[in-house]
């Protein structure tokens, strides 16, 4: 906004600048001269003015119009570029707001239609017990979705957090262990290749928060016995943490698309009860945006992911 509005104290000075050049060439042209003595050049003054007003006049309106009509034109075009992000923002914003409505739906969809059928007959314990369990699934993946969401929309305003030398190894070590669980419940074997004291600068949370999205998408999109190798050195002044997997593996349609929000790449081939919020993966880009590193996506259908994050090392 601050530059269309430069822009447009520009074209109303070169307006003004035309003006001057304009009335000043037509006065030397004339032979006309400005100073204490009388006008030169000038055989019957009467008409001789009328005539020089007149000209000047016409000379001032066509070139006005014609600097006007460029300027219409330039501040067209700069209005379009000025206002295209906040269209960008506003149809951002509203396919966020019919993704969010959509899996909200969803799972308030599937409490409400099994509560109804609940109470239409008699129903025995055992039942009773399925339908329960099956709502508190439910409830968990609503309690998921919510809490990325306030993540994702409270991160941005969280960036003035003071950032602390932070031993990446431990971190990467300890959330390895807290999935390993999971993984073995998946039968898939997590292999690890950490360089000890690798020491970066960031929010300790958040940096959890990464390895576990990372991790569980590795385990969630991976195949029966199939693995996760997880990697951590230092390479110069950078930190360069390696996760992949012999899983499914992504088209280049999906790559492409995986940081976005709510998207989920091929649900009917991930492991058996591993779907997630599709929020994951966006927090883990922002989060890597936050620190100030990048992150490479390589996949090969059939054969797997790897996921190389570079962060600032101290």
């Amino acid at each position: 906004m601050a530059l269309s509005l430069r822009y447009s104290l520009l074209i109303f000075v070169l307006l003004f600048v035309v003006s001057t050049l304009t009335y000043i060439v037509f006065m030397i042209s004339t032979g006309i001269t400005i100073g204490d003595g009388p006008l030169t050049g000038v055989f019957d003054e009467d008409v001789r003015s009328h005539e020089i007003s007149e000209t000047l006049f016409q000379a001032l309106v066509m070139v006005n119009t014609g600097v006007w009509f460029i300027a219409s034109l330039l501040s067209y075009f700069l209005a379009r570029i000025t206002l295209q992000p906040i269209k960008d923002t506003y149809e951002l914003q509203e396919k966020f707001v019919a993704d969010v409505a959509h899996e909200l739906r969803t799972p308030l969809a599937v409490m409400k239609s099994a509560s109804e059928m609940a109470l239409r007959s008699e129903r025995s314990n055992i039942e009773y017990k399925n339908f329960i369990s099956d709502s508190l699934e439910e409830v968990d993946r609503l309690i998921t979705i919510t809490s990325d969401l306030l993540f994702l929309l409270q991160h941005k305003f969280l960036n003035a957090r003071e950032k602390e030398s932070i031993d990446l190894s431990d971190i990467v070590h300890k959330s390895v262990e807290r999935i390993r669980m999971y993984a073995q419940e998946r039968k898939i074997s997590i292999v690890e290749e950490i360089q000890n004291k690798v020491f970066i600068r960031g929010v300790e949370s958040d940096l959890q928060r990464l390895l576990s999205n990372v991790l569980k998408n590795a385990l969630d999109y991976n195949i029966p016995d199939g693995s996760v190798q997880v990697a951590l050195k230092r390479e110069g002044t950078n930190v360069l943490l390696s996760i992949s997997d012999t899983g499914i593996g992504m088209s280049e349609s999906v790559r492409t698309r995986v940081f976005d929000r709510f998207y989920k790449a091929d649900i009917a081939r991930m492991q058996k009860g591993s779907i997630g919020s599709g929020l994951g993966l966006s927090i883990v880009k922002e989060i890597i945006d936050t620190q100030g590193g990048t992150v490479i996506v390589a996949s090969e259908v059939g054969k797997g992911s790897t996921f190389t994050i570079s962060l600032p090392c101290v």
